[in-house]
């Protein structure tokens, strides 16, 4: 295992995301009082705006989905590949898949 970074490297790694975290919940509360209907900021623009504004958006979040599923397929390979060392890369792409889909279908996303 490498300990370059410490115990302090996955703490400063996960107290980045908390202004991210407090934030976002702010707005999800502000979402919640203003349309209690809506379920994505999708549907909200949907209602507030016209339709090619709502196409823009849901092209803009496609592709943001796909950017962060890229990366997280990434970042979840090489994860593996530097726990294994000298794992080839379609087993450490096959383990990863493996992994992801049992954590799907047993529940984790349920």
């Amino acid at each position: 295992m490498n300990t370059k970074y410490g115990l302090s490297g996955s703490y400063w790694y996960g107290s980045g995301a908390c202004i991210q975290i407090i934030l976002f919940s702010i707005v999800c509360m502000e979402m919640r009082i203003k349309a209690p209907g809506a379920r994505t900021f999708l549907q909200i623009i949907q209602v507030r705006f016209d339709k090619k504004t709502h196409i823009l958006y849901c092209v803009f979040a496609l592709l943001t989905n796909a950017i962060v599923t890229a990366m997280l397929l990434v970042g979840g390979i090489a994860s593996i590949s530097y726990s294994f060392p000298g794992i080839a890369s379609e087993y450490a792409i096959l383990l990863f898949i493996i992994a992801s889909s049992l954590f799907v279908f047993v529940g984790g996303l349920g």
